[in-house]
């Protein structure tokens, strides 16, 4: 069997909506030898359009082969593809290519994978803001993106890797996430959100919910922050936050949303990221007015018990930034052998930059849920840091216990 998709626009939303209508879907790919040609006939690349064909090809079986043929690209448009490391992504087995090249405000196509070469995709994106345009709060921005690769790890149930990549373009900064995973519906009805189920049950859509800031897959009121947090600041920056999973593509731009229906759905999430360099980008007032929805300021997050030792243990000793699931259970388990000895623990939060909430919830959550919410107050003390990694935590501590 051979397939042929032409590919003339890979901008975001209208190009991928089209390249979406022509890609087969896994149930059609039956024969024993399949070859799909992704045929490119682009005057001009959008590098970040590139990273939801990435993602694709890895999710297709291993029957399947992709060739790319840009014989009618224009010159500008080959160097993209073989620069990105895209062609040899789509036309290998390899997660990622075998040489990255850089340019200036330019991250090539990145799988999304544990350790260090996510964090280093990451840090590279923040650099490129930074140095480009020069104001940015790195420290929420690196979060906020981290917080978006580990939902691509729990979507993607580490079957197939996500991708990411983002370019600088004039006035305008493109940052796009991808996994096909179970989508963001499915999250939802596999999720203990009952409320949420309820609401998609009535006809509600999933990618509306997922940005609403109230509602979320994961237990009780946690939305896990990503595409509330995205969506804010990039309505106060005018920019605009396209999301595309299973049959629902959302654009949100202008705080206008629109939402479209794909007649062959995208099994995984797309999310983009386009930043209006020339405005402001509020990230530390969104960040603060997300955490303000479920947990007030002055909110208590511990209390004394008066006739107890207290051992120290510093969140900075495990690094200044927090990003993984891993370096959350690392932490519970040495709080919890401290507790077993039958000392509270004052937990310092100096030093710590970034704190996701999945580590918040993976260290301070699950202990808080297996522990009860008034044990583990009295035992569980909070000292120093941002005010904000104090809320968070609360917060997520908060949803642990309300679910059950």
């Amino acid at each position: 069997m051979n397939i042929n998709v032409e590919i003339a626009d890979t901008s975001v939303p209208d190009g991928l909506l089209r390249i979406l209508s022509q890609l087969p879907t896994i149930e059609e790919l039956t024969d024993l030898e399949v070859t799909i040609t992704l045929t490119f006939r682009a005057a001009y690349l959008y590098r970040t359009g590139l990273v939801l064909l990435a993602t694709w090809r890895k999710s297709l079986p291993t029957h399947v082969k992709v060739v790319v043929d840009d014989s009618d690209c224009a010159e500008a448009s080959k160097r993209v593809l073989t620069s990105t490391g895209f062609t040899e992504v789509i036309e290998s087995n390899a997660e990622g290519p075998s040489s990255i090249h850089y340019h200036p405000g330019r991250i090539p196509i990145q799988p999304i994978v544990r350790g260090y070469s996510t964090e280093h995709a990451i840090s590279d994106i923040c650099k490129v803001f930074r140095d480009s345009i020069g104001q940015l709060n790195a420290t929420v921005f690196k979060t906020l993106l981290s917080e978006l690769c580990e939902n691509t790890y729990a979507h993607s149930e580490f079957e197939t890797p996500g991708y990411i990549s983002a370019n600088l373009h004039k006035d305008t900064y493109e940052i796009a996430i991808a996994d096909s995973g179970i989508g963001i519906l499915n999250s939802f009805l596999e999720g203990t959100n009952q409320e949420a189920k309820n609401r998609i049950g009535r006809g509600a859509s999933a990618l509306e919910l997922s940005i609403d800031g109230l509602s979320s897959s994961k237990p009780g009121r946690h939305f896990g922050y990503g595409l509330f947090i995205v969506r804010r600041v990039l309505e106060e920056n005018r920019g605009r936050l396209t999301i595309i999973s299973g049959s629902e593509c959302m654009n949100v731009e202008m705080y206008r949303k629109d939402l479209f229906h794909l007649e062959r759905p995208w099994k995984g999430t797309f999310v983009s990221l386009l930043i209006d360099t020339n405005n402001p980008l509020p990230l530390d007032e969104v960040y603060n007015e997300g955490v303000a929805l479920l947990v007030p300021e002055g909110t208590q997050t511990s209390k004394t018990a008066p006739t107890m030792t207290t051992t120290e243990i510093a969140l900075a000793e495990y690094g200044s930034q927090l990003l993984t699931r891993e370096i959350g259970i690392r932490i519970r388990a040495d709080i919890a052998t401290i507790l077993s000895g039958g000392s509270r623990v004052r937990v310092l939060l100096d030093g710590v930059e970034d704190l996701t909430p999945s580590v918040a919830d993976e260290s301070f959550g699950k202990l808080a849920e297996s522990m009860g919410r008034d044990r583990f107050r009295e035992h569980v003390l909070l000292s120093g840091g941002q005010p904000l990694l104090g809320r968070l935590i609360e917060f997520v501590v908060t949803n642990r216990i309300e679910r059950k």
